[in-house]
């Protein structure tokens, strides 16, 4: 009796663990797919609440530019689509004439 009590134990052990390591990579494939669906639209909101806010602190602003700074060169304007958003990246192209910066 003793032996299948303990054999039926370390069976119902590793089921729950199957199912908890189950459960795990569900919930974390659901939280980076959330992340990643909604990303797009958190940097719009991001993007338009700075302006807003830009505008509504500095009274009388007509228009904004976003700079870079990079070593070595300082500081120089932004050369990427969307400059707003604050999430410029750089892409390096292997030479510093051809970085471009992209949002």
């Amino acid at each position: 009796m003793d032996t299948t009590t303990t054999q039926e134990e370390k069976g119902g052990s590793l089921k729950m663990l199957q199912a908890m390591v189950g459960i795990g990579v569900i919930c974390a494939l659901l939280i980076v797919l959330s992340y990643e669906g909604t990303l797009p639209r958190v940097q719009r909101l991001r993007a338009a609440a700075l302006e807003k806010a830009i505008f509504k602190v500095i009274p009388g602003t007509v228009r904004t530019q976003a700079f870079v700074y990079e070593a070595g060169k300082g500081l120089n304007l932004a050369r990427c689509r969307n400059w707003i958003c604050g999430i410029c990246r750089i892409r390096r192209g292997g030479n510093a004439a051809r970085d471009s910066y992209t949002c």
